[in-house]
This record gives C-alpha cells, sequence and structure tokens, in this order.
C-alpha cells in the first residue's frame, strides 16, 4: 500500500512539473516575436505560505503598449492592492522612463503556481513560478483566546557547521494597532551576527485569525562548535486602545490611548557541528556557493618581454562574510619557463567587498597582479585550487583554475628591452639549429662597425656644437637649451638597469635626468621636487626611493615597484602636440 502510495506522489509531482513547462512554454509563444517594452515580473518573497500576503512588481522598461490586464492573475490570486509609479530620468541627454505597478496578492492553494504573462495591450510579461506552501503550525495551545502580538522565531539551519551561516528571521505578528514598538537585537555567545536587509511586511492567519506581520532577518555565523544559546528578544509596543474606527491619527498625539505591551521570544538551542574529517583545505570556507575566475586585458593573454600585464583574480562567496574569504594567491606562485626564465609579480591591495541580502551575505575578494617576463619562452601559470565545503550539498568541493601556459612576444621597443646577462661567449643554447648565429657572435662580428657608428657620433656632435656656437647669436636662449637637453632614451635605460638592481642612488641620478628633459624650463632639483610633480603609483614610489636613501633605518631598497610604476607612468603620459615652435622632435614616443 506504501509502495503504491509512494508511486502516485512521485507521478503526480511528474505530472505537476510537466504542466508548469507547458504552462511556460504557451506564454512565450503568446509574445507575437516582438516586444517594444521590456516588462519584468518579481516576488518580494518566495516561497510563500498560503494565507500569507506578498507583493508581485510588474516593471516597464519604456512605454508598454497599453494599460495591464490583471484578469488572468485572479485565477490562482486574490488582489488585495494595487499601486502605480513611474520615474523619468536623462543622463547626459539620454531619456529613461520605467513604470512600476505593485500588486499586493494571496495564493489563493498551495502548490508551485503560475504568475501567468500578462498583457499590456501587445506587449507581455514572461510567467514566473512561485511556491507556496502549508501553513506552519502554531505554537498556540487550542481553545486559548488568541493573542493581541505573537513573536515568532526560526533558524535555518538547526544544525550549522562552525563559521556556517544560520539565517535567524524574527517576525511580528499583530492584530491590533501599534503606534510604537522596539525590539531587542540578538544575543549570542562566541558568534558573529548580522543584520540583512530591510524588514517586509505581510499578512498571514493563525487558527483563522487575520495578523498583519513585520518580518526581519538576520545571519549568525558561530564561531566555536557545540550548543549555542540564542537569548529571547524582547518586544515593547505601544498598542492603541480607542475602539473607535479611523481614529488612528486623532490617537496619534495622545498617549493617554495607549498602552504598553511587553513579550518574548523563545530560547533558541543550535548544536553547532565541528569541521568534518573530510574537509582538507588549508582555510575551513563552508559556503553555499564559491566561484573563482580569472580575468586579462585580453584573452588568451598574451605576454611581452619586460613590459607588465594585469592579471584579475576574483573569488565569490554566497554565505560567507567578506572577513572569511582567504588570500587567493596566498601561495605567491612562482611562474617560471623550463629555459629559466622567470616573471615577476607585483601585487595591488585587494578589493574587498560585502553585500547583506535577505537571503544571507554575498561576497567577494579582487587582487590584481602585475606580471613581468624576465625573457622569451613559454611560461607554465601554475593551477590555482581552493578546497571549500558546500552547505548545500554537505560535501567538499574546490573551486579552481587550471594551469595555463603562455607565449610571450619579444620587445617591439628600445624602452621594453628587458636587462639580462648575455650568455657566456662560444657556448650554443641547448635549442639552437644548426646554421643559427648566436648572440654572442654577432656581437663580435658587429663590434669593428659599433667603433666606427661612434666615431661618426662624436664627430657629427663636434659639428652640432661648432654650429651652435657659430648661430648662437640667431637663436634664441630658450630654443638652444632644447637643443641641449639631455638625451631621454638614455635615462630611461639607466632608470631600468638601476631598478633592476636594486641601486637607489643611480635610480635616483637617472630620474633627475629624465626630469630634467620632461621639464627643461624648471628641472626639479631633488626627489621630492619630481614627486609633487607626480601622482598615483609613481608618486607613491618616489617616496619610498627618498625614504631608502635619507630615511633614519637603513631598509632594503627593492627597485622593479618603481620601474612598473614608471612603466605605465609613461604609457598613460600623453605625447605632447606640435605648437608651432623651432625645437626637437621627442627622442621617443610610446
Amino acid at each position: 500500500m506504501g509502495i503504491t502510495d509512494n508511486r502516485q506522489s512521485f507521478l503526480s509531482r511528474i505530472s505537476e512539473n510537466l504542466w508548469v513547462a507547458v504552462v511556460m512554454c504557451v506564454g512565450l509563444l503568446s509574445a507575437d516575436g516582438v516586444v517594444a517594452a521590456e516588462i519584468n515580473v518579481t516576488s518580494d518573497r518566495n516561497p510563500v505560505q498560503i494565507n500569507e500576503s506578498f507583493n508581485l512588481v510588474f516593471q516597464a522598461i519604456g512605454s508598454p503598449d497599453s494599460d495591464p490586464d490583471f484578469g488572468p492573475l485572479q485565477k490562482d490570486f486574490e488582489i488585495l492592492s494595487r499601486g502605480q509609479s513611474s520615474n523619468i530620468s536623462i543622463v547626459n541627454g539620454a531619456y529613461d522612463k520605467t513604470i512600476q505597478w505593485k500588486l499586493n496578492v494571496i495564493a489563493k492553494r498551495t502548490g508551485k503556481l503560475m504568475v501567468p504573462s500578462i498583457s499590456f495591450g501587445k506587449d507581455v510579461s514572461l510567467p514566473i513560478i512561485v511556491s507556496v506552501n502549508e501553513a506552519q503550525s502554531s505554537q498556540l495551545v487550542p481553545g486559548q483566546p488568541m493573542p493581541e502580538l505573537l513573536l515568532e522565531i526560526e533558524a535555518q539551519p538547526e544544525n550549522p557547521y562552525v563559521q556556517a551561516q544560520v539565517i535567524y528571521t524574527v517576525r511580528l505578528l499583530h492584530r491590533v494597532n501599534i503606534s510604537e514598538a522596539q525590539l531587542t537585537e540578538p544575543k549570542v555567545e562566541n558568534a558573529i551576527v548580522e543584520k540583512l536587509g530591510e524588514d517586509v511586511s505581510y499578512n498571514t492567519r493563525r487558527q483563522g485569525n487575520q495578523y498583519s506581520v513585520v518580518e526581519r532577518k538576520y545571519a549568525i555565523f558561530p564561531q566555536k562548535s557545540g550548543v549555542m544559546m540564542v537569548e529571547p528578544l524582547e518586544l515593547n509596543a505601544q498598542v492603541i486602545t480607542s475602539r473607535r474606527r479611523g481614529s488612528s491619527f486623532d490617537n496619534f498625539f495622545s498617549r493617554g490611548n495607549t498602552r504598553t505591551k511587553r513579550i518574548r521570544s523563545k530560547l533558541l538551542a543550535l548544536k553547532v557541528k565541528p569541521i568534518p574529517a573530510e574537509f582538507v583545505g588549508k582555510d575551513w570556507l563552508p559556503a553555499e556557493q564559491i566561484l573563482l575566475t580569472e580575468d586579462w586585458p585580453q584573452n588568451p593573454p598574451k605576454l611581452t618581454v619586460g613590459e607588465p600585464i594585469t592579471r584579475t583574480l576574483i573569488l565569490q562567496a554566497k554565505g560567507l562574510p567578506a572577513s572569511q574569504i582567504p588570500e587567493i594567491n596566498n601561495a605567491n606562485l612562482s611562474v617560471v619557463s623550463p629555459n629559466g626564465g622567470v616573471v615577476k609579480q607585483y601585487a595591488d591591495q585587494p578589493n574587498v567587498k560585502e553585500q547583506k541580502t535577505r537571503q544571507g551575505l554575498v561576497s567577494s575578494r579582487e587582487e590584481k597582479t602585475a606580471l613581468i617576463p624576465s625573457s622569451e619562452g613559454e611560461y607554465v601559470l601554475p593551477t590555482i585550487e581552493i578546497p571549500w565545503w558546500n552547505t548545500e550539498t554537505d560535501r567538499m568541493e574546490v573551486a579552481r583554475i587550471p594551469e595555463l601556459i603562455v607565449g610571450t612576444l619579444a620587445s617591439t621597443s628600445e624602452f621594453n628591452t628587458p636587462i639580462e646577462s648575455p650568455p657566456a661567449i662560444g657556448v650554443p643554447s641547448e635549442n639552437q639549429q644548426v646554421g643559427e648565429i648566436s648572440f654572442t657572435k654577432v656581437r663580435e662580428r658587429g663590434l669593428f662597425w659599433e667603433w666606427i657608428s661612434l666615431v661618426l657620433a662624436l664627430g657629427w656632435l663636434g659639428t652640432l656644437i661648432v654650429w651652435g656656437l657659430k648661430n648662437r647669436k640667431k637663436l634664441p636662449q630658450e630654443n638652444l637649451e632644447k637643443h641641449s637637453s639631455p638625451n631621454n632614451r638614455r635615462a630611461v635605460r639607466s632608470l631600468k638597469r638601476s631598478c633592476y638592481d636594486n641601486d637607489s642612488q643611480a635610480a635616483k641620478d637617472a630620474l633627475l635626468q629624465w626630469a630634467g628633459a620632461i621639464w627643461p624650463e624648471s628641472p626639479p632639483n631633488s626627489l621630492g621636487d619630481i614627486e609633487r610633480r607626480c601622482s598615483g603609483t609613481l608618486k607613491s614610489e618616489l617616496k619610498t626611493l627618498n625614504q631608502s636613501l635619507y630615511g633614519i633605518e637603513e631598509n632594503a631598497w627593492h627597485g622593479q615597484a618603481l620601474w612598473v610604476a614608471f612603466f605605465q607612468h609613461q604609457k598613460e603620459r600623453a605625447v605632447p602636440k606640435d605648437n608651432g615652435k623651432i625645437g626637437l622632435e621627442p627622442l621617443y614616443k610610446l
């Protein structure tokens, strides 16, 4: 007999789900294929209990074809009240209009009820499903008179894991008018308590009596296993005693027509479970959902020798506070290539966010890291794994970013050329093919031409000096200073080498030479002068260099961070426009 009943129940549920799917398809096909206005439908609570009112909100983005026809809604729902509002905004000349219809409804039966498509002339809304459950059993004793005020509490789950989220719900039920009410906050030892969202109001029934409900939710995170007690809440309310209809406004200013009512909720005990033995992760992360993703400026990522590229790692958690989300790249994973090249990593400050919704906390952590490859070749970005415990399925899962192999492009400009030691003379690399010429041999063959080029350059420079002296009176002093400005490329190369060698004094000299070329009319005399003319990360790194040189405490200075900041500054710096004055062209363009 029991097996037959179970089969009938199972077939009934399948039939119900198939019916819902068919109705949704019919609703979608009735949209005529063309929608002029986008109409969204939401419910303020889902699921709901039978005999509890809730709000359905229809929001149209744009102007719908006509007024809505809510007649089909009355098959399964009773409309208690309705309201309409509109909003018009103009931003940068763009016109945006939204219209909202808010319906307070109550379900006529239990089950998965369809909110059907509602016609707005030719425009229609899409159907949604609302789950309507049986009413919760009341704690009231049958035969006793119904109280004016009730204070109900509920916790889900009742047997949570340590540090896992517990949704603690408080409901104030009243069938009398209240002018003022004060409710105490939950008191729990060894736990973190956070209020979730705004209070919501609706109607419900208890033993045939109508009640108005104000519902409030909290998130509780127990920090210790064992039995956790949630102390009773206390409500102090001013109840209006006047029996005349419509007298609420008159009694608002008269405390003589009110009385104080004090009620308390029940004591709640939760059995908190310890970390399960099956969990093997470094950080205990009990959550409903965890998602780990990465983002690059381009996909797939392309690395260039000596040029930074930003990798963004994002960890999102549902059911965890932001303070509990761990560092993503906590192992400072080294990135290497088979030929011995490495990738320098410079992490930015993490961006941590926390959002409080009525369903619980939703937190995220974003980490940005600048990667700079030292040489050409393929680099292996190792797998990142973060084990966590799924509180919905009660088992361990792993959020993972798989291993990524990326290639590296050669530097396209002298500005980006990496600083590295030359290979040994006459020793070819392992992967060198027959007929290839090593870098060292090229330098030996080109040594003679380098000397020739140097002699010619010195001769050209001497000619330029003689010409300048002869024409000194013909050129204004301002233009002469521009013609004799320092070599920017030489200063940049010197700065880069100094940063890679961690030579703070040489870096200072290179920066002063570079700044003299950038601001020739008022060249800075110190690092402080350069710092005042810069902003952002470069300004911060200049300050660090200054403190390293002249600070009281002697600290080791690492120049790679300064080079990254300087590189980004040069990328963002606008190329100066031609103003019609006599002068030399920029020595390099980015």
